[in-house]
């Protein structure tokens, strides 16, 4: 455990510590009055063309930020998607450094973190105007009807939950987390059963396209085996649903590991390019990137 919150630090650290470079982003923050909530975005969107392109919403890991992922915001917007990444308060690199990984351990807890972060997608989605207002580079070119969500660690539990995952408390009832407005979900190092309130039959009523992705030295936080990674895959319905195991690739090599970024984009890209634009590429292995499909 002490490596894996010492990997943690190193990590965001690392994030906070990347110096600005151009391209085509903005910051900007909603705010959601029913919960009295802030939800600072980060918007990256294509250098050239007019749009209306596919619109990606990526949440972040527990500890992580919208600083984060800079290699997906700016590697999927220069494929043609506008791509926003929330920073969920509460789960974020401050609530890590107030309180460690603790919260994100306690299932009970992780729950209630999952409830709010899908709740933080969900008015991202319904705040297309707002966004446009704040951040004028991307009036007009956001294609509302196409939409994809993403994830890594916590952030592919959120993903998967606005995607027909089901989860509940401890002990409680398992509810349905589904917005029918998501169209296709990539959750990276995605939780397996008895974290965050995932449960065996979580994945079974997740139709839409689906592509999870995990490391072969991708462990869980309790000492889970990387293959524990693998359930969401294995127990979604089949149908349009990809794992892509990727050799030598660890936790945070999704976030942070250069030496497996180009094949994550190639894949990513190739996914997000069949179903939110018909896309007719293929969906192949590649590098260190290896797909099975059902």
């Amino acid at each position: 455990m002490r490596l894996f919150i010492k990997a943690i630090l190193c990590w965001a650290a690392a994030v906070l510590s990347v110096p600005a470079i151009a391209a085509d982003r903005a910051d900007a923050v909603l705010h959601d009055p029913s919960r009295n909530r802030d939800i600072p975005i980060r918007v990256y969107w294509p250098h050239s063309g007019a749009g209306p392109f596919p619109l990606l919403v990526f949440s972040h890991g527990f500890g992580g930020s919208r600083e984060g992922y800079e290699y997906l915001g700016n590697g999927w917007s220069a494929a043609g998607f506008v791509v926003i990444f929330p920073t969920h308060l509460g789960s974020d690199h401050d609530a890590f450094l107030q309180g460690g990984g603790q919260a994100a351990r306690d299932p009970a807890s992780a729950f209630h973190l999952q409830t709010e972060r899908v709740a933080d997608i969900r008015f991202v989605l319904s705040s297309i105007e707002a966004i446009e207002q704040q951040v004028p580079a991307v009036r007009g070119r956001i294609d509302r009807n196409h939409i994809g969500v993403g994830g890594h660690s916590m952030g592919a539990g959120t993903a998967l939950l606005v995607g027909g995952a089901r989860a509940g408390v401890p002990g409680g009832a398992i509810q349905s987390f589904r917005d029918e407005r998501v169209e296709a979900v990539v959750a990276m190092s995605p939780q397996g059963s008895g974290e965050e309130g995932f449960s065996d039959g979580s994945w079974e009523k997740v139709e839409i396209p689906v592509m999870t992705m995990s490391g072969t030295e991708d462990g869980g936080v309790n000492g889970e085996p990387p293959a524990w990674r693998l359930q969401p895959f294995q127990r979604m319905p089949a149908g349009q649903k990809y794992q892509v195991t990727v050799a030598g690739a660890r936790h945070l090599s999704f976030a942070v590991g250069e030496l497996f970024h180009p094949c994550i984009l190639r894949e990513t890209i190739a996914f997000w390019d069949a179903y939110l634009r018909s896309g007719k590429g293929g969906i192949e292995s590649f590098g260190a990137c290896k797909v099975t499909r059902k």
